[in-house]
């Protein structure tokens, strides 16, 4: 009796220092410590925490284990002694060598071995006990406890203050948990305000939207890379990377479709095991851009986040100030370049441009695929950019209108090759055209130099490159300059034998297509089979029969140049 008693004066004891190492510290060491002490069959013990990343049970705490070893370990819901009081959320008691043997016999041969080449004894124990550590139905972890040299069991006594311990280590570890959520949160939170007040700093002194980007890299410690709304690649906030960026700007590009509409921010899975996050700049005008943020850990922690979204916020505000300045000038623009047209006169040109130091102008159009309205109003921002590269040659000024962007270019010489300027300062994608007027001397003949560009978007689906001008369609622009009825008079004139009719429908339209190669080709026979697959002697059949029933030679010039006007007409037909 005397002997129980005094156990449970130890006991009681141990709780009231435990409790007080919980009001001062959450060193759960000290704790398992305290345990071995009191329990006198106890040699060694270890405190497993859940870790909800690697979904395992990890060592946290061990007194009579070899850290080396143990640290190795990780256990599994169910496996070994531990894994399965966690599993069950249900104390276990185990007597005797067989039976700890027989508890441990589902452990993993790694787990096995740095159990046993931690343990002092380097032996499994003769009895084992073993308590889950849960805080409100939630299971955190497990305490176990070992004995190598007592043959006794653990009483009901010891298993009750044992698990009286584990729900005071609960409430340590939740404490200290909730402690160091504060701490975390209070941090984050200050250094957010920090962020914000930084990124407000940026838009008082009137900085630009690169600067904000870069100033977000740097308080963030990530690499982000910036995107309009059409996912068109604008720069990135490193000089020098790692990556190979014109994979990520395709897979951008073939992406942009499938981002998630009502997100603001999300994460994305790149070329090359790349981990990045999307965040959108979006205001009232719909999406104005995206931030592409490269995250080499696959995660964005909470500051990031927050500093990031109101960034993006910052910038989709200072966005929408600058569409509407945009807006303003487009609209001026447009009623400028109106007058210009109407008036044709040298005062109105000179609110925008100096006539005094030029002696020709003419008048581009820009034209891309996939462009709006609001595409080539943005184009606006990059006048001043070109007009730098102009410089040489003279100036330019631009006008969105309608669905192309208008060009005037004044030169410092009439006799300016506008062609080869422009192949020299700009370069042009497969999917951008720019058609080219008429160069006059005088800006009062401005409306003919716009003509021709009405005239060149009517044709430019029959002529090939990039830079079309109204030159290079030479006599054809009189054809076109024809009405309708006197059009389609001349092509039934030189062309009706062979147009498609419902009768004989398909050898007329073969003499037809056959016509259009050969001319295509330079009426090289050779050229015209090989790019149509078929014989040369089929080309010279067919030929043979077209002069024939179009009653003309195709070696006369005088033929030739008729057939070509026909087929100029007949190609631009609807």
């Amino acid at each position: 009796m005397q002997i129980r008693e005094t156990g449970l004066v130890k006991q009681w004891q141990a709780f009231i220092e435990i409790t007080k190492n919980i009001e001062n510290t959450t060193d759960v060491q000290k704790i398992i410590e305290v345990v071995i002490d009191t329990i006198d069959k106890v040699d060694g013990g270890f405190l497993l925490l859940w870790d909800t990343t690697q979904e395992t049970l990890i060592i946290e705490a061990a007194v009579n284990f070899k850290e080396e070893y143990y640290i190795h370990s990780r256990l599994a819901p169910g496996e070994g002694i531990s894994g399965t009081v966690f599993k069950t959320g249900k104390t276990l008691a185990i007597h005797g060598e067989n039976e700890v043997k027989k508890a441990m016999r589902n452990m993993k041969e790694p787990n096995y071995q740095y159990y046993l080449k931690s343990s002092v004894q380097q032996i499994p124990p003769k009895s084992c006990l073993s308590v889950p550590i849960t805080y409100k139905d939630t299971k955190i972890g497990v305490l176990t406890l070992d004995n190598f040299f007592s043959n006794e069991d653990f009483t009901e006594e010891e298993i009750g203050f044992v698990e009286a311990i584990a729900t005071q280590i609960a409430m340590v570890l939740i404490l200290g948990q909730n402690l160091e959520e504060k701490e975390k949160r209070a941090q984050t939170l200050s250094a957010t305000l920090a962020s914000h007040h930084n990124l407000n700093e940026i838009i008082l002194n009137a900085r630009d939207t690169k600067q904000i980007i870069l100033s977000l890299a740097s308080m963030i410690d990530k690499e982000i890379l910036y995107f309009d709304a059409n996912g068109h690649y604008f720069f990135s906030s490193h000089k020098s990377t790692n990556m190979n960026l014109s994979l990520i700007i395709d897979w951008i590009d073939s992406s942009l479709y499938q981002f998630p509409s009502k997100k603001q921010y999300f994460q994305v899975y790149l070329p090359n095991d790349i981990t990045g996050y999307i965040f959108k700049i979006s205001s009232l005008y719909g999406i104005t851009g995206y931030l592409l943020v490269i995250c080499p850990t696959n995660s964005l922690d909470i500051y990031s986040k927050l500093t990031l979204s109101h960034g993006t916020a910052i910038m989709a505000i200072e966005q929408m100030k600058e569409q509407k300045v945009l807006e303003s000038k487009v609209q001026e623009r447009m009623a400028l370049f109106r007058q210009l047209l109407i008036d044709q006169s040298v005062k109105t040109l000179n609110t925008f441009l100096d006539d005094t130091y030029f002696q020709a102008y003419c008048l581009l159009s820009y034209k891309q695929e996939g462009f709006n309205d609001t595409n080539y109003a943005n184009l606006l921002n990059l006048e001043t950019q070109y007009q730098n590269k102009f410089q040489p040659i003279g100036n330019c000024v631009f006008f969105p209108h309608k669905d192309s962007l208008i060009i005037l270019i004044a030169l410092r010489d009439q006799h300016e090759n506008i062609e080869n300027s422009l192949n020299k300062y700009i370069t042009l994608q497969n999917n951008e055209r720019i058609l080219i007027g008429r160069i006059i001397a005088n800006i009062g003949e401005i409306l003919a130099s716009y003509q021709d560009l009405e005239l060149l978007q009517n044709t430019q689906h029959l002529l090939d490159g990039t830079i079309i001008s109204y030159k290079k369609i030479g006599i054809y622009r009189y054809l076109l300059s024809m009405s309708s009825m006197e059009k389609q008079y001349f092509i039934e004139e030189i062309l009706n034998p062979i147009l498609p009719s419902q009768e004989n429908k398909l050898t007329k339209n073969d003499l037809l297509e056959t016509l259009i190669n050969y001319f295509h080709c330079h009426k090289n026979v050779a050229q015209t089979a090989e790019q149509m697959h078929m014989h040369q002697n089929t080309v010279y059949y067919r030929i043979q029969q077209i002069e024939e029933k179009l009653q003309l030679d195709l070696n006369d010039s005088q033929h030739s140049m008729n057939i070509q006007a026909a087929l100029f007409l007949f190609k631009q037909q609807p």
